[in-house]
């Protein structure tokens, strides 16, 4: 038996687990409040947790969204972005989950999503997934529609 996670970093992204190609569970990556400033930021504990839980000591492999700054980003939002992926990748690390990094552009080539709109993630998703459209109705959903394209691009 072969687990695959993927994941779509960010506060908003989502964290995906299949079983032999086979959709096991998608759930948004957890959050908490930040401790300094306002807003949310990755909750690591959080994720190790889930991650342990539905691993149940299984081998796995995880695809990782490369992400990076973008022209016109502001210092903090490219700062807390990094945070996140790097939170992410230590907590990969301490459970000994090999991963990968994989840009968007290498996966979304592949699932036919260059230039379309993030809708279009959560439209393939529901496409390929019709038992779990539920989860991808909403437009904050894009983030599990991106971590289930993802782990998908892995197999």
């Amino acid at each position: 038996m072969s687990l695959m996670i993927g994941i779509d970093p960010g506060v908003t992204g989502g964290v995906a687990l299949f079983l032999d190609g086979e959709l096991l569970a998608v759930d948004p990556l957890p959050t908490r409040a930040r401790l300094y400033g306002s807003g949310l930021q990755l909750d690591g504990a959080g994720l190790k947790s889930w991650l342990m839980e539905m691993r149940a000591g299984r081998p796995c492999v995880a695809i990782l969204e490369a992400v990076s700054s973008r022209p016109g980003q502001g210092v903090r939002s490219v700062f807390n972005f990094g945070h996140c992926l790097g939170t992410i990748e230590g907590v990969l690390a301490s459970l000994g989950i090999p991963y990968q990094l994989v840009s968007a552009s290498v996966w979304k080539k592949r699932a036919g999503l260059i230039g379309k709109p993030k809708s279009a993630s959560r439209s393939l998703a529901m496409q390929l997934f019709p038992d779990q459209t539920d989860r991808f109705k909403r437009v904050k959903d894009d983030g599990l529609a991106e971590a289930c394209l993802i782990a998908k691009f892995g197999q």
